[in-house]
């Protein structure tokens, strides 16, 4: 595998590549239930745990390609969406929640990408029931949420596409408050919105 992808990243894209092998039988588990398997980040290849949750298998499931050997309908699992909003829950309600608490993370530009395109997309895929790119998540959330947050979307779209062009806020301090101004925002936007059937416990 290793020499496989030393190949691939003879080409510029081969080094963006991400992704997971996993065994045929161990399908539709997550990391909890799986032993150390070999994952691709960045182009190189890793053995240990990467990201496997719902929202691995419902992409599998809905848009999986197969490339050799069984349909995607041949194999044996069942993704559930219920699980993709469970794992969004957590998302929001714990993971975002503790990086609201470090008000200096934000004043990075990696961060600020990350803020606005992950929580974007989480928020549009909760609204679609799809799952969308970033960039996609980030168009559309510009289209449902109000304008007071567009200027911090169309920032995280700027970063992830063109970093090196101009800095669309005045300051770094600004830009950081909005980041944990957005947190906040969204994570009652969620709750109210889309997480009342985990919380109610439906599965």
């Amino acid at each position: 595998m290793k020499a496989l992808h030393k190949k691939l990243n003879l080409n510029s894209l081969g080094k963006r590549m991400d992704g997971i092998y996993i065994p045929l039988n161990e399908i539709g588990k997550s990391n909890k239930e799986l032993s150390p398997y070999l994952y691709c980040s960045n182009g190189k290849i890793k053995r240990g745990y990467w990201v496997v949750n719902a929202i691995t298998w419902w992409m599998v499931e809905q848009y999986g390609i197969k490339v050799h050997g069984k349909e995607i309908s041949e194999l044996n699992f069942q993704s559930k969406w219920i699980q993709v909003v469970k794992n969004m829950e957590y998302n929001i309600n714990h993971y975002w929640k503790n990086k609201f608490k470090n008000k200096f993370i934000f004043i990075f530009d990696d961060m600020v990408e990350f803020c606005a395109l992950t929580i974007s997309r989480i928020l549009s895929t909760l609204e679609t029931k799809k799952i969308l790119t970033k960039i996609e998540g980030a168009r559309k959330a510009i289209e449902v949420l109000p304008d007071k947050w567009h200027l911090l979307l169309k920032e995280g779209v700027r970063l992830r596409n063109k970093p090196k062009s101009l800095f669309l806020y005045s300051s770094r301090l600004k830009r950081t408050m909005e980041c944990r101004k957005f947190i906040l925002y969204t994570h009652n936007l969620c709750n109210e919105k889309y997480f009342s059937d985990v919380k109610k416990g439906i599965n």
